[in-house]
Formats: C-alpha cells, sequence, structure tokens
C-alpha cells in the first residue's frame, strides 16, 4: 500500500513538472521589407505568449504600434515619420491594433523542456496581421537551457495576403515580401 502512494505520488510529480505553461519573459519581433530606395527595418520588444508543454498551444500577440523603425540616416534614431504611415495608413492600428500566432508545436514528441539541449520545432497555425488570418507552418529552433526556453524563428510573407494596403504607385516595386524574425525567452509560467 505504501508503494502504490510513493508511485502515484512520483507520477503526479512527473504530469505537474511537465504541464507547467511557460509564457515569454522577454521578445522580440523585427521585419524588414527590400525596396529599390532603401531597406526599411522596424523591431518590436513587446512581444507576449504562451507555450503549453502538455499540448503544444502556442500563442504569441505583439503591438502593431510598438514597431520602431531604424533611421537609416541616424541609426542612433528611429523614424518617427515612417511610424506614423506604417500605423495609420499600412497597418490602420485603431482597428487592428495587434498581429498574432496561434498554433501548436507539430513535432512536440521530439522536444523534451526537461533536459538541456537544442531542438528544431515545427509549427503549424493561424498568424492573423491586420484581421486577416492565414494558415502557416513555421519551421524554428528551442535552445533549452536551465528551465528556460530560447525560441528563434524567420518566415517571409506577402502584404496581399493580409490584405495591407500599398498605394499603386509604388506597389510594384516596394512592400511585397516582408521577412519576419521572431525570438523570444520562456520561462515556466
Amino acid at each position: 500500500m505504501k508503494k502504490a502512494f510513493i508511485i502515484a505520488g512520483l507520477i503526479l510529480l512527473t504530469i505537474s513538472s511537465y504541464a507547467r505553461r511557460y509564457k515569454v519573459q522577454s521578445g522580440e519581433v523585427s521585419f524588414s521589407v527590400a525596396a529599390p530606395m532603401r531597406q526599411l527595418h522596424a523591431m518590436n520588444n513587446q512581444l507576449t505568449g504562451t507555450l503549453d508543454p502538455g499540448t503544444g498551444a502556442i500563442f504569441f500577440h505583439v503591438p502593431v504600434s510598438g514597431f520602431l523603425f531604424q533611421n537609416e540616416y541616424q541609426p542612433d534614431r528611429y523614424d518617427s515619420a515612417t511610424w506614423r504611415r506604417f500605423t495609420g495608413f499600412y497597418m490602420s492600428t485603431d482597428h487592428y491594433p495587434a498581429a498574432t500566432y496561434k498554433g501548436h508545436i507539430v513535432n512536440l514528441e521530439d522536444i523534451n523542456l526537461e533536459r538541456d539541449g537544442t531542438y528544431n520545432v515545427e509549427t503549424e497555425g493561424t498568424l492573423t496581421i491586420r484581421g486577416t488570418g492565414n494558415k502557416v507552418k513555421i519551421p524554428g529552433t528551442a535552445v533549452v537551457r536551465k528551465g528556460k526556453v530560447a525560441i528563434r524563428c524567420t518566415l517571409t510573407t506577402n502584404t496581399a495576403a493580409y490584405k495591407i494596403r500599398v498605394p499603386q504607385l509604388i506597389r510594384g516595386a516596394f512592400f511585397q515580401e516582408v521577412d519576419i524574425s521572431v525570438s523570444g525567452v520562456l520561462v515556466p509560467d
């Protein structure tokens, strides 16, 4: 009888330690857009999100107005004019204040959050930008070290897929492909 209680206790301890959720402690989303006249770069360090290691469910959220654009002429300053056009005209942040990714880890069985190491991660989910959601597959890496999980992924998307308004005059040469990078550190919640 005593042995059964010990085994049950160990099973519950294992389940509870693995079932804990992780949350983003720090993170950054950045993107770049190639254009004939200049390259636009923006970054946002307001990434929030969660990971449920029991189910593989993931959710990330970033406020669109938090993106800061690098000023190509003064690298230590941010370009407020580009930010105003981006948040007001292109992204309509009054109506669509955030971009989100809701999905799950496809290869969850290949990842051990209890053991330090580097793991390839495959996710599937819905990326929602400017109120438009699209199914995407995003590969990335997860580095587990001392209970923390560092994530990194990149993807390329098209502005038309998210109904981002681009003026006809510059549509052919500007804002077609957008390279997005996400990095962050998740800790047990």
